[in-house]
Protein backbone atom coordinates (compact mmCIF):
# COMPACT_ATOMS: atom_id res chain seq x y z
CA UNK A 1 0.00 0.00 0.00
CA UNK A 2 1.32 3.40 -0.86
CA UNK A 3 1.94 5.91 1.94
CA UNK A 4 0.80 9.14 0.69
CA UNK A 5 1.39 11.60 4.30
CA UNK A 6 3.65 10.87 6.98
CA UNK A 7 2.58 12.35 10.56
CA UNK A 8 5.72 13.02 12.64
CA UNK A 9 4.74 12.12 16.53
CA UNK A 10 8.45 12.40 17.01
CA UNK A 11 8.55 8.38 18.44
CA UNK A 12 6.65 6.11 15.24
CA UNK A 13 8.55 6.99 12.14
CA UNK A 14 8.50 3.47 10.14
CA UNK A 15 10.86 2.13 7.50
CA UNK A 16 8.66 2.47 5.15
CA UNK A 17 7.19 6.13 5.75
CA UNK A 18 11.30 7.06 5.57
CA UNK A 19 11.43 5.22 2.34
CA UNK A 20 7.99 7.26 1.07
CA UNK A 21 9.18 10.35 2.43
CA UNK A 22 13.05 10.90 0.91
CA UNK A 23 12.35 8.51 -2.40
CA UNK A 24 8.79 8.70 -3.22
CA UNK A 25 6.06 11.57 -3.02
CA UNK A 26 4.52 11.44 0.68
CA UNK A 27 3.85 14.83 2.02
CA UNK A 28 4.83 15.51 5.77
CA UNK A 29 3.22 17.03 8.53
CA UNK A 30 3.30 17.18 12.03
CA UNK A 31 0.94 15.94 14.71
CA UNK A 32 -1.40 18.39 17.08
CA UNK A 33 0.35 16.50 20.07
CA UNK A 34 3.53 17.20 18.55
CA UNK A 35 3.09 20.91 17.85
CA UNK A 36 1.80 21.14 21.70
CA UNK A 37 4.91 19.56 22.76
CA UNK A 38 7.09 22.26 20.85
CA UNK A 39 5.50 24.71 22.11
CA UNK A 40 5.61 23.86 25.99
CA UNK A 41 9.01 23.15 25.88
CA UNK A 42 9.97 26.54 24.15
CA UNK A 43 8.24 28.15 27.19
CA UNK A 44 10.30 25.91 29.80
CA UNK A 45 13.88 27.33 28.03
CA UNK A 46 12.16 31.25 27.86
CA UNK A 47 11.46 31.36 31.39
CA UNK A 48 14.73 29.55 32.34
CA UNK A 49 16.62 32.57 30.17
CA UNK A 50 14.43 34.84 32.01
CA UNK A 51 15.33 33.77 35.52
CA UNK A 52 19.06 33.69 34.26
CA UNK A 53 20.06 30.43 34.59
CA UNK A 54 23.21 29.51 32.90
CA UNK A 55 22.34 27.39 30.22
CA UNK A 56 25.29 25.85 27.97
CA UNK A 57 25.07 27.07 24.53
CA UNK A 58 22.44 29.37 25.40
CA UNK A 59 23.72 31.94 28.01
CA UNK A 60 27.21 30.76 27.58
CA UNK A 61 29.58 30.38 24.97
CA UNK A 62 30.20 26.40 24.04
CA UNK A 63 33.24 23.84 23.90
CA UNK A 64 36.15 25.28 25.53
CA UNK A 65 34.11 29.21 25.89
CA UNK A 66 31.20 27.19 28.15
CA UNK A 67 32.54 28.99 31.36
CA UNK A 68 31.71 32.25 29.78
CA UNK A 69 28.50 34.05 30.01
CA UNK A 70 27.13 36.15 27.24
CA UNK A 71 23.90 38.32 27.15
CA UNK A 72 20.36 37.91 25.32
CA UNK A 73 21.51 39.93 22.58
CA UNK A 74 25.04 37.81 21.88
CA UNK A 75 23.14 34.86 22.63
CA UNK A 76 21.34 35.33 19.43
CA UNK A 77 24.28 36.35 17.32
CA UNK A 78 25.93 33.07 18.78
CA UNK A 79 23.18 30.92 17.47
CA UNK A 80 24.19 32.13 13.99
CA UNK A 81 28.08 31.81 14.17
CA UNK A 82 27.82 27.98 15.51
CA UNK A 83 26.06 26.87 12.46
CA UNK A 84 28.56 29.27 9.94
CA UNK A 85 31.75 27.82 11.98
CA UNK A 86 30.01 24.37 11.53
CA UNK A 87 28.91 24.53 8.07
CA UNK A 88 32.10 22.40 6.52
CA UNK A 89 31.51 19.72 5.05
CA UNK A 90 33.89 19.09 1.65
CA UNK A 91 33.75 16.68 -1.24
CA UNK A 92 30.67 16.09 -3.70
CA UNK A 93 27.16 16.93 -2.83
CA UNK A 94 25.26 14.18 -1.34
CA UNK A 95 22.28 12.57 -3.37
CA UNK A 96 18.21 14.01 -2.93
CA UNK A 97 17.23 11.14 -1.59
CA UNK A 98 20.02 11.38 1.30
CA UNK A 99 19.24 14.83 1.96
CA UNK A 100 15.92 14.35 1.97
CA UNK A 101 16.25 11.78 5.27
CA UNK A 102 18.37 14.58 7.04
CA UNK A 103 15.83 17.06 7.04
CA UNK A 104 13.23 14.29 8.03
CA UNK A 105 14.66 12.44 10.76
CA UNK A 106 15.52 16.06 12.40
CA UNK A 107 12.32 17.45 11.95
CA UNK A 108 11.12 13.98 14.06
CA UNK A 109 13.99 14.66 16.18
CA UNK A 110 12.79 18.10 16.80
CA UNK A 111 9.10 16.95 17.09
CA UNK A 112 9.73 15.33 20.33
CA UNK A 113 9.71 18.83 22.53
CA UNK A 114 12.74 18.04 24.29
CA UNK A 115 15.37 21.17 21.71
CA UNK A 116 13.20 24.10 22.87
CA UNK A 117 13.08 25.61 19.56
CA UNK A 118 10.04 27.41 18.45
CA UNK A 119 7.53 25.58 16.31
CA UNK A 120 8.17 27.96 13.63
CA UNK A 121 12.09 26.24 12.70
CA UNK A 122 10.13 22.82 12.62
CA UNK A 123 7.58 23.84 10.32
CA UNK A 124 10.32 24.79 8.33
CA UNK A 125 12.15 22.28 7.68
CA UNK A 126 8.89 20.23 6.91
CA UNK A 127 7.90 23.09 4.43
CA UNK A 128 11.06 22.52 2.89
CA UNK A 129 10.76 18.43 2.41
CA UNK A 130 7.26 19.10 1.01
CA UNK A 131 7.87 21.93 -1.58
CA UNK A 132 11.61 19.99 -2.36
CA UNK A 133 14.02 22.35 -1.28
CA UNK A 134 16.85 20.47 -0.58
CA UNK A 135 20.10 22.11 1.17
CA UNK A 136 23.74 21.28 -0.73
CA UNK A 137 25.40 19.13 1.54
CA UNK A 138 28.62 17.45 1.17
CA UNK A 139 29.50 14.18 1.46
CA UNK A 140 32.44 14.92 4.58
CA UNK A 141 33.01 15.97 7.53
CA UNK A 142 30.41 14.60 10.60
CA UNK A 143 32.32 14.40 13.84
CA UNK A 144 30.57 10.81 14.78
CA UNK A 145 29.39 10.41 18.03
CA UNK A 146 29.54 13.88 18.57
CA UNK A 147 26.69 14.44 15.78
CA UNK A 148 26.77 15.42 11.98
CA UNK A 149 27.87 19.27 12.68
CA UNK A 150 29.44 20.15 9.68
CA UNK A 151 26.90 18.21 7.36
CA UNK A 152 23.12 19.60 9.53
CA UNK A 153 24.63 22.83 9.42
CA UNK A 154 24.87 23.05 5.75
CA UNK A 155 21.05 22.47 6.34
CA UNK A 156 20.98 24.48 8.75
CA UNK A 157 22.37 27.95 6.78
CA UNK A 158 19.40 27.18 3.65
CA UNK A 159 16.47 27.43 7.01
CA UNK A 160 18.49 31.14 7.38
CA UNK A 161 18.09 31.90 4.10
CA UNK A 162 22.29 31.48 3.27
CA UNK A 163 23.94 28.75 1.93
CA UNK A 164 23.15 27.05 -1.16
CA UNK A 165 19.88 24.50 -2.36
CA UNK A 166 18.37 22.46 -5.22
CA UNK A 167 15.12 23.59 -6.28
CA UNK A 168 12.76 22.69 -9.32
CA UNK A 169 15.67 21.39 -11.20
CA UNK A 170 18.07 24.72 -10.50
CA UNK A 171 21.06 24.97 -8.12
CA UNK A 172 20.46 28.81 -6.33
CA UNK A 173 21.87 30.46 -3.19
CA UNK A 174 19.47 29.63 0.24
CA UNK A 175 17.91 32.65 0.06
CA UNK A 176 16.96 32.30 -3.45
CA UNK A 177 15.55 28.79 -3.29
CA UNK A 178 13.94 29.48 -0.04
CA UNK A 179 12.49 32.52 -1.72
CA UNK A 180 10.97 30.84 -4.94
CA UNK A 181 9.56 27.78 -2.99
CA UNK A 182 7.41 30.63 -0.69
CA UNK A 183 8.97 29.57 2.16
CA UNK A 184 9.99 32.31 5.03
CA UNK A 185 13.90 32.07 5.74
CA UNK A 186 14.08 31.99 9.81
CA UNK A 187 16.30 34.32 11.81
CA UNK A 188 17.65 32.15 14.82
CA UNK A 189 16.79 32.48 18.21
CA UNK A 190 18.32 30.93 21.32
CA UNK A 191 19.44 27.17 21.29
CA UNK A 192 17.69 27.03 17.36
CA UNK A 193 21.59 26.68 15.84
CA UNK A 194 22.37 24.26 18.05
CA UNK A 195 18.63 22.49 17.58
CA UNK A 196 19.20 22.34 14.11
CA UNK A 197 22.74 20.53 14.03
CA UNK A 198 23.46 18.68 17.13
CA UNK A 199 22.32 15.22 15.96
CA UNK A 200 23.50 12.11 14.31
CA UNK A 201 20.22 12.52 11.26
CA UNK A 202 22.70 12.33 7.95
CA UNK A 203 24.30 9.05 9.21
CA UNK A 204 21.46 7.44 10.61
CA UNK A 205 19.02 8.47 7.67
CA UNK A 206 21.75 6.87 5.44
CA UNK A 207 21.96 3.59 7.34
CA UNK A 208 18.02 3.44 7.36
CA UNK A 209 17.63 4.01 3.42
CA UNK A 210 20.67 1.03 3.01
CA UNK A 211 18.67 -1.14 5.61
CA UNK A 212 15.80 -0.65 3.65
CA UNK A 213 17.46 -1.33 0.52
CA UNK A 214 19.13 -4.53 2.07
CA UNK A 215 16.15 -6.01 3.52
CA UNK A 216 14.53 -5.59 -0.65
CA UNK A 217 17.81 -7.74 -1.27
CA UNK A 218 17.13 -10.55 1.47
CA UNK A 219 13.54 -10.49 0.08
CA UNK A 220 14.92 -11.19 -3.36
CA UNK A 221 17.08 -13.60 -2.31
CA UNK A 222 14.91 -15.52 -0.68
CA UNK A 223 13.20 -15.63 -3.77
CA UNK A 224 15.99 -16.65 -6.02
CA UNK A 225 16.82 -19.85 -3.50
CA UNK A 226 13.21 -20.92 -3.34
CA UNK A 227 13.09 -20.81 -7.51
CA UNK A 228 16.14 -22.73 -7.22
CA UNK A 229 14.86 -25.33 -4.92
CA UNK A 230 12.37 -26.02 -7.24
CA UNK A 231 13.58 -25.73 -10.19
CA UNK A 232 16.07 -28.84 -9.27
CA UNK A 233 13.56 -30.55 -7.39
CA UNK A 234 15.00 -30.07 -4.27
CA UNK A 235 14.72 -32.58 -0.97
CA UNK A 236 12.86 -30.68 1.65
CA UNK A 237 14.22 -32.33 4.78
CA UNK A 238 16.74 -29.76 4.35
CA UNK A 239 14.06 -27.38 5.57
CA UNK A 240 12.48 -29.43 8.19
CA UNK A 241 11.12 -27.24 10.88
CA UNK A 242 12.35 -29.38 13.64
CA UNK A 243 16.01 -29.55 12.53
CA UNK A 244 15.95 -25.35 12.68
CA UNK A 245 13.84 -25.37 16.28
CA UNK A 246 16.39 -27.34 17.89
CA UNK A 247 19.29 -25.02 16.41
CA UNK A 248 17.64 -22.11 18.05
CA UNK A 249 19.03 -19.30 15.74
CA UNK A 250 16.02 -17.39 14.49
CA UNK A 251 17.43 -15.66 11.24
CA UNK A 252 18.00 -19.33 10.50
CA UNK A 253 14.46 -20.51 11.63
CA UNK A 254 12.63 -17.57 9.89
CA UNK A 255 14.27 -18.36 6.16
CA UNK A 256 13.85 -21.42 6.90
CA UNK A 257 9.41 -20.85 7.05
CA UNK A 258 9.62 -18.15 4.13
CA UNK A 259 11.27 -21.20 2.32
CA UNK A 260 8.52 -23.66 3.15
CA UNK A 261 6.22 -20.79 1.96
CA UNK A 262 7.73 -20.42 -1.27
CA UNK A 263 7.84 -23.64 -2.64
CA UNK A 264 4.05 -25.17 -0.93
CA UNK A 265 2.35 -26.06 -4.31
CA UNK A 266 5.52 -27.19 -6.21
CA UNK A 267 4.61 -29.77 -8.50
CA UNK A 268 8.67 -30.42 -9.35
CA UNK A 269 9.94 -31.31 -5.54
CA UNK A 270 7.62 -34.12 -5.19
CA UNK A 271 8.19 -35.48 -8.18
CA UNK A 272 11.56 -36.18 -7.30
CA UNK A 273 11.92 -38.71 -4.44
CA UNK A 274 15.36 -40.36 -5.26
CA UNK A 275 17.77 -37.27 -4.59
CA UNK A 276 18.54 -37.81 -0.46
CA UNK A 277 20.19 -34.27 -0.08
CA UNK A 278 20.78 -31.15 -1.83
CA UNK A 279 24.26 -29.09 -2.76
CA UNK A 280 25.56 -27.57 0.34
CA UNK A 281 25.04 -24.45 -1.06
CA UNK A 282 21.21 -24.51 -1.29
CA UNK A 283 20.43 -26.85 1.85
CA UNK A 284 22.27 -24.35 4.17
CA UNK A 285 20.50 -21.36 2.81
CA UNK A 286 18.68 -20.76 5.94
CA UNK A 287 22.22 -21.08 8.12
CA UNK A 288 23.85 -18.67 5.60
CA UNK A 289 21.12 -16.48 4.91
CA UNK A 290 19.97 -16.77 9.04
CA UNK A 291 22.63 -15.07 10.36
CA UNK A 292 22.59 -11.99 8.34
CA UNK A 293 18.64 -11.75 8.88
CA UNK A 294 19.79 -11.28 12.55
CA UNK A 295 22.29 -8.83 12.04
CA UNK A 296 19.62 -6.53 9.90
CA UNK A 297 17.26 -7.11 12.37
CA UNK A 298 20.01 -5.36 14.92
CA UNK A 299 20.80 -2.52 13.01
CA UNK A 300 17.42 -1.92 12.34
CA UNK A 301 16.05 -1.23 15.95
CA UNK A 302 19.13 0.53 16.29
CA UNK A 303 18.37 2.76 13.15
CA UNK A 304 14.62 3.47 14.25
CA UNK A 305 15.33 3.85 17.93
CA UNK A 306 17.96 6.69 16.83
CA UNK A 307 15.31 8.12 14.30
CA UNK A 308 12.58 8.47 17.12
CA UNK A 309 14.80 9.34 19.78
CA UNK A 310 16.47 12.92 20.44
CA UNK A 311 19.79 13.64 19.79
CA UNK A 312 20.24 17.16 21.09
CA UNK A 313 22.55 19.13 23.63
CA UNK A 314 21.19 20.81 25.97
CA UNK A 315 17.97 18.87 26.51
CA UNK A 316 15.11 19.98 28.14
CA UNK A 317 12.00 18.69 30.28
CA UNK A 318 8.71 19.91 30.04
CA UNK A 319 6.88 18.50 33.15
CA UNK A 320 10.28 19.26 35.52
CA UNK A 321 10.87 22.94 34.17
CA UNK A 322 14.09 22.48 35.86
CA UNK A 323 17.51 23.66 34.99
CA UNK A 324 18.48 21.60 31.55
CA UNK A 325 20.39 18.35 30.66
CA UNK A 326 23.76 18.25 29.31
CA UNK A 327 25.28 15.80 27.22
CA UNK A 328 28.69 14.61 27.23
CA UNK A 329 29.35 16.23 23.66
CA UNK A 330 28.76 19.43 21.88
Amino acid sequence: MSINEVVLTGESLTLDEIHAVCRGSAKVKLSEKARQAVVANRAVLEDLIKSGTPIYGVTTGIGEFARIQISPEQGEELQKRIVYSHAAAVGDPIPESDVRVALLLRSNTLANGNSAVRLQIVDTLIEMLNKRVHPVIYQKGSLGTSGDLAPLSMMAEVVMGEGRADFNGKRLSGGEAMKAAGIPAQKLSFKEGLGLINGTEAFSGVGLLAIYDSIRLIKTALIAVGMTLDTVGSNMSGLDPRAHAIRKQRGQIVVAENLRRLLNGSQTIPANRGKVQDAYSLRCAPQIIGPTLDALQYVTDIHLKEANGVCDNPLFFTKEKTKPAKLGRS
